[in-house]
């Protein structure tokens, strides 16, 4: 059996993904961990930036969400055999 976690950090409630990440489960065991900053289309609150630590700085060259997503997109595409 094969798991894909993923998870996101926003710039706040009202969305903006600052980071991805995702791990695959397979047969119980934790493989294939990636993760990225991505720079995100609005500013980082300042509530959001004190639950997950990321800065304006730490994703001001990082890719957008659109740039980064197509690693994950092959990923999927891997696991599936195609």
């Amino acid at each position: 059996m094969i798991l894909r976690v993923i998870d996101t950090e926003t710039c706040g409630l009202q969305g903006g993904v600052v980071e991805v990440a995702s791990v695959d489960v397979i047969n119980g065991q934790i493989v294939n961990p990636m993760s990225d900053l991505i720079q995100p289309d609005r500013p980082i609150s300042r509530q959001a930036m004190a639950v997950h630590r990321i800065t304006e700085a730490m994703v001001a060259d990082k890719p957008t969400i659109e740039q980064a997503i197509s690693r994950y997109h092959a990923r999927q595409r891997i696991l599936r055999g195609a």
